[in-house]
């Protein structure tokens, strides 16, 4: 299953969704972390978004990205909470 990022109500990327885990405590973290591997380089920037489970979460901080024989990402979006403690 796929899930649709946004960059201003524009579609941006798409990302498997399989590649996700999401937290979400009590008083704690409340986060979608995605660990996606490409060839290409993915059009994602602080500020892009997305909806999950009912919930908007946003990108807070650059993407990780390490290189090997592809470009393997760490994207972290985060719920409406975390702007809330800024």
């Amino acid at each position: 299953m796929q899930i649709q990022l946004y960059r201003k109500l524009i579609p941006t990327v798409t990302l498997q969704l399989e590649a996700a885990v999401y937290t979400d405590g009590l008083m704690a973290e409340h986060n979608l972390v995605f660990n996606q591997s490409s060839a290409e380089v993915l059009d994602i920037e602080v500020g892009d978004y997305l909806t999950y489970k009912g919930e908007l979460m946003t990108i807070n901080q650059q993407p990780e990205v390490t290189r090997s024989h592809k470009l393997d990402y760490t994207i972290v979006f985060e719920g409406v909470r975390h702007s809330l403690t800024r």
